[in-house]
């Protein structure tokens, strides 16, 4: 079976994203291995030459000058010359190889003789040095643009991976230039290509090194083709080559040639990933050539890669609703990505999203490598792109994210199979549809069923940082929890954690003032420089642990007291009987639990403690114990006497008076 897909190096796929005033011209065969010919034989012990004759492949040879098919040799490593250009191509392993059928494809064999423990591919010294790979040995003098193609593939279920590694000072130094990808399907070819920036080069050595997955001694790889392919070097034009680095996910734009000393803008980033990071520009060994800049190209080679810069900020620092729209027509009608019936794939879509004042790349990846998964928007003079079922996107997402999209045929449509957004069909049929996401998972899945046909865009809105309203009395003091959200303080408050009991006092930790953020399932005692409701936001992404040792507990809903050791004796922040010496105090009789509102902390203290109240005039850090105070819950009535649990701004009566919270 063969599939074919198209790359830049480390596995970027290479599509025609056109970002040149004019298309590339054909490209010139440098050296080419096939696999399809009989080969004479010359040469003796380990250095043999097999050079590929006329003679269409037979099943089996007479003659002892022709080599033939099906036959395993483990004492001489063969070298292949190239069917077309120049150059010569061999198989170094140190069990076996032959050249032979694979599934209908003629193919140049290995199989290893022992798993590889490389893990640095550029090294080619002690554990990592290069063992069992093909090597192809080629010039470049005169072509720019240089592109290896290649078809390989593994007689097993698996996934694996082939290292293309590059040195143009006859094997002395090494870079990597690549990751070829296998289907992970027994016997499927796929074809992809990889520009390695070797413009102009007398000998350049190229090897296909095996990487993770293909490592089983009884398995072979199984090479099908192998191609170089340049652009003649022409003296009145500017050739730009875009070479990307395995570190990096996408499809890079494709090649450019401009006539010699014009100008030339930079396209911003639409098919290039790299977490964590943003393009910013191209660097051609010289000059950085910023995103939207526009240069005067003097020189007739130019072999970019990309420049990126590390993101500042994250979707966790907005502060407010952040919208992320992708559209999928194609750019001659105001969309940013090409399809030409693209399957059989994955890769990403970016687009640009400023957040706190910093602009940062965001991607959607994509797949479709499900059965009938297809994107095709090429040549289209209308706003939609075909997306068959079983198309994966992938997106980013939190709790509250709300999803848009938009297509020719309705959504879930009757007799047809729904698209699927985060697994579900919960949203209203029709061509426009929206969907609020419940789960936390910062990606979800959108995936397309034969209901829609054709999609214009899809757009996540995420949702701004919650806020919490949080009231506090004339008393200045409250006690809260929040066991959903990290909480940053605002000005003129601050929260202390009870870090500790000892002689009668309590120890307070102020340990978050203005700015700092409360951990999630912090509870903390609220001091406060006036009676106000104090406003605090939701810190994103914080996911710093509660402090330990904090005898503080809360509940985000009303609940019965727990926590603390056996027999623990609990406290809750309140005025006495008659309305004064705020503190904690002992609810029921000898500090047995009770029943605390939502969002409140309370106190619990060993059971050996004699003090039911601790009093908070005055205090520091530290608060002293009272011993046979009379008490009575801070608790807040409305004026027809019914209980408040969370009070907002409002009058109230509160242990026999009147306040009002503003």
């Amino acid at each position: 079976m063969k599939k074919t897909f198209t790359y830049l190096l480390g596995g970027a796929l290479f599509a025609l994203f056109l970002l040149m005033p004019s298309s590339a011209g054909a490209q010139t065969t440098l050296a080419s291995w096939t696999f399809d010919t009989e080969y004479y034989a010359s040469g003796a012990s380990e250095a043999v030459t097999y050079t590929p004759n006329s003679t269409p492949v037979s099943p089996s040879g007479t003659s002892p000058e022709v080599y033939t098919f099906g036959d395993n040799y483990t004492n001489i490593q063969p070298s292949f010359v190239a069917n077309s250009g120049s150059g010569t191509l061999k198989a170094v392993t140190g069990n076996l190889w032959s050249v032979g059928i694979g599934n209908n494809n003629q193919c140049l064999r290995l199989q290893p003789l022992v798993e590889s423990t490389i893990t640095d591919f550029t090294a080619n010294t002690g554990a990592n040095k290069h063992d069992e790979y093909y090597e192809a040995t080629f010039s470049t003098t005169g072509y720019c643009n240089i592109t290896l193609s290649m078809a390989i593939c593994y007689t097993a279920n698996v996934s694996g991976s082939m290292h293309i590694v590059y040195s143009t000072d006859g094997g002395t130094t090494w870079t990597e230039g690549g990751v070829y990808t296998d289907a992970g399907t027994w016997y499927t070819y796929n074809t992809q290509n990889f520009v390695i920036p070797v413009a102009n080069k007398s000998s350049v050595i190229v090897r296909l090194v095996r990487g993770a997955g293909w490592q089983d001694s009884s398995k072979t790889w199984n090479l099908d083709f192998l191609t170089i392919t340049g652009n003649d070097i022409d003296p009145s034009k500017a050739t730009i080559s875009y070479i990307v680095p395995a570190s990096v996910e996408g499809i890079a734009p494709s090649p450019v040639f401009l006539p010699i000393n014009s100008s030339y803008t930079i396209a911003p980033n639409t098919r290039l990933y790299k977490k964590g990071y943003t393009l910013v520009g191209w660097n051609d060994g010289e000059t950085t050539f910023d995103l939207g800049s526009t240069n005067t190209m003097s020189k007739t080679i130019y072999e970019f890669t990309p420049v990126f810069a590390a993101n500042t900020v994250t979707f966790n620092d907005r502060t407010s609703s952040l919208a992320l729209k992708w559209i999928l027509k194609t750019p001659t009608q105001g969309g940013y990505y090409l399809f030409n019936a693209e399957s059989g794939t994955e890769s990403v879509l970016m687009i640009p999203a400023t957040i706190a004042g910093s602009t940062i790349d965001v991607n959607m990846s994509y797949s479709t490598k499900g059965s009938g998964a297809k994107l095709d928007n090429e040549g289209r003079t209308d706003s939609w792109c075909q997306v068959n079922k079983n198309t994966v996107f992938t997106i980013p997402s939190c709790k509250g994210a709300v999803v848009e999209m938009n297509s020719y045929n309705a959504f879930k449509s009757d007799g047809k199979t729904a698209t699927t957004i985060d697994g579900s069909s919960d949203y209203t049929s029709g061509t426009t549809i929206t969907y609020t996401v419940t789960s936390t998972s910062e990606t979800i899945d959108i995936v397309v069923g034969d209901d829609c046909g054709y999609i214009s865009y899809i757009q996540v809105t995420l949702p701004a940082p919650q806020t919490v309203d949080v009231p506090i009395s004339s008393a200045l003091y409250a006690t809260y929890y929040n066991g959903e959200m990290a909480l940053t303080l605002p000005a003129n408050i601050q929260a202390a954690t009870v870090d500790g009991e000892a002689g009668g006092t309590l120890t307070l930790n102020y340990r978050y003032s203005e700015g700092d953020v409360i951990p999630k399932g912090t509870p903390v005692l609220l001091k406060a420089t006036a009676a106000t409701t104090y406003v605090l936001t939701e810190k994103l992404g914080d996911t710093t642990a509660a402090p330990f040792g904090n005898l503080l507990y809360g509940s985000d809903v009303a609940t019965t007291t727990t926590g603390g050791a056996a027999g623990a004796k609990y406290y809750a922040l309140s005025y006495n009987s008659s309305g004064e010496n705020l503190g904690f105090y002992w609810v029921n009789a000898d500090g047995a639990a009770f029943t605390c509102p939502a969002h409140k902390a309370w106190l619990a203290l060993p059971k050996a403690t004699t003090a039911n109240f601790f009093s908070l005039d005055d205090e520091t850090t530290g608060v002293k114990a009272i011993e046979n105070s009379q008490l009575t819950i801070d608790n807040y009535y409305d004026l027809q006497g019914r209980k408040v649990a969370q009070p907002t701004k409002g009058l109230y009566i509160v242990n026999g008076k009147k306040i009002i919270i503003k």
